[in-house]
């Protein structure tokens, strides 16, 4: 079932009804097909987007499709196990302690809508990340800005052309 909604907006509902504050949406200078490889590159671009992760290990799923599993560790040798689901425009990637998410969509000029997520499902952590959004936010817009970096190279060059 659609529900109509494109990628991005259905990640920001996600974020916002599992009370995840670390979000950030931004229109990236570069064309999807550039962009979207690089974000699904999880094994390659995690570990350089998201400081104190040593490595992000991709499994195959069951029978195959956009659904897999994943080990990450951290730079402390914590692992943990991740349910993937990975398609064109779209990543959800959550464990028993970790959710996190990103979501893409092609602009008619050829720029490209690209959000993020993350949060913690510990009973714990998790409202005490939510009673801190702005730390929250300025991570997610940190993330934002390593994979803007990567896709678009330094600030003012346009892939575009």
């Amino acid at each position: 079932m659609e529900s109509g909604f494109g990628p991005v907006r259905r990640l920001r509902v996600l974020a916002e009804a599992g009370g995840y504050p670390m979000v950030a949406e931004r229109v990236l200078a570069a064309p999807f097909d550039r962009v979207w490889p690089v974000a699904a590159d999880l094994e390659g671009e995690l570990p350089l987007l998201i400081g104190g992760l040593r490595s992000f290990r991709m499994e195959a799923g069951p029978g195959g499709g956009d659904r897999s599993g994943a080990v990450a560790v951290s730079a402390l040798g914590y692992r943990e196990r991740f349910e993937v689901v990975l398609r064109p425009g779209w990543c959800l990637m959550q464990s028993r302690a970790v959710v996190g998410g990103m979501a893409a969509e092609a602009l008619a000029d050829g720029r490209v809508r690209f959000a993020l997520f993350g949060g913690v499902r510990l009973p714990v952590v998790g409202p005490i990340t939510r009673r801190l959004p702005g730390r929250a936010r300025r991570r997610a817009e940190l993330l934002m800005d390593r994979l803007e970096r990567r896709v678009c190279g330094p600030a003012g060059a346009s892939p575009l052309g």
